[in-house]
């Protein structure tokens, strides 16, 4: 295994589904267990340059760990591409990751990526009128119908956002949490008592320093690869216990420490889009062991080459 890069920050600073009858959950439950999850995140599967093989090689490595998950997170880009595809493109490449991810032995929930949007690039084929235009062909086929969802495991409460917006401007995506899903959002924490532990697991990153570690300290992420609104959707986990932010778009391995919370970008599982490492973040996926209310993390090198 190669030495991977390791990005460590920390601050101290302060940053400034139906829901209806659902009984709260209460603090405790997550006391005195313990389990794992792993958080595959940048697929970026294509019937080309060995992509298919990659993410069964991972998929493998991800049944063969020891404690086995409990189940997986998908981070988003799961595919590569369909945000230009025509429909018979898109359908191949969903169905190859579907067939693909049948292969876990744990369930898996998917997070919707830039690149899992059909037909979005105004110089898609696609009319906006096909029955599975922009999200509505993730919802059908990974979202059970949402493209941000919220499940509890074992005390510990797991928020799935949405981070992509279309972007008028640009004709484009913007990275930004969308009203109704702050409505949503904050429709979701109002269920919980305040002392629950919280993972919130997003596509595109709140914050990342990849690229001032690449370009000088006073570099900045442009809208596409850093949330636009990161600091208002904090804001709302005021009071709350967010524990663990897992992250991916940049494919890089980087970990953020502000606070008490963690943020953590899980590489990419096809590196630099299977052509081997980015950087020097080798194709790889997060491992997270909760014990009580303990977290440790380690990103997996599963040893892929080109």
């Amino acid at each position: 295994m190669k030495r991977r890069n390791f990005l460590k920050f920390s601050l101290a600073g302060t940053l400034a589904g139906p829901l209806l009858g659902r009984k709260k959950l209460a603090a405790g439950q997550a006391a005195g267990v313990s389990f794992r999850f792993a958080h595959l995140t940048d697929m970026h599967v294509k019937p080309e340059d060995g992509a298919e093989q990659g993410l069964l090689q991972a998929i493998a490595a991800v049944n063969s760990l020891d404690p086995q998950p409990d189940f997986v997170i998908a981070g988003g880009d799961l595919v590569f591409d369909v945000l230009a595809a025509d429909y018979q493109r898109a359908d191949t490449l969903f169905s190859l990751y579907g067939r693909c991810m049948k292969n876990l032995k744990m369930p898996v929930y998917h997070v919707i990526g830039n690149h899992d949007i059909f037909g979005w690039y105004p110089w898609s084929t696609v009319s906006p009128g096909h029955p599975e235009y922009g999200k509505e062909m993730f919802r059908k086929r990974l979202g059970e119908g949402r493209t941000w969802r919220s499940f509890t495991h074992k005390g510990w409460h797991f928020i799935l956002l949405d981070s992509i917006e279309w972007n008028p401007r640009r004709t484009d995506y913007v990275a930004r949490i969308n009203e109704a899903q702050m409505d949503w959002l904050k429709q979701d924490l109002a269920a919980l008592d305040p002392a629950v532990p919280l993972v919130l697991v997003t596509h595109i990153p709140f914050f990342s320093i990849v690229e001032q570690n690449r370009s000088g300290a006073n570099s900045s992420l442009p809208e596409g690869l850093a949330l636009v609104n990161s600091k208002e959707v904090i804001e709302l986990f005021e009071g709350f216990k967010l524990k663990l932010v897992l992250q991916g778009h940049l494919h890089r391995d980087e970990r953020l420490e502000l606070e008490d919370k963690r943020f953590i970008m899980s590489g990419a599982v096809c590196g630099a889009w299977w052509r081997g490492a980015n950087i020097r973040t080798e194709e790889g996926f997060g491992i997270i062991d909760i014990n009580n209310e303990d977290i440790s993390y380690r990103y997996f090198d599963y040893g892929w080459r080109v």
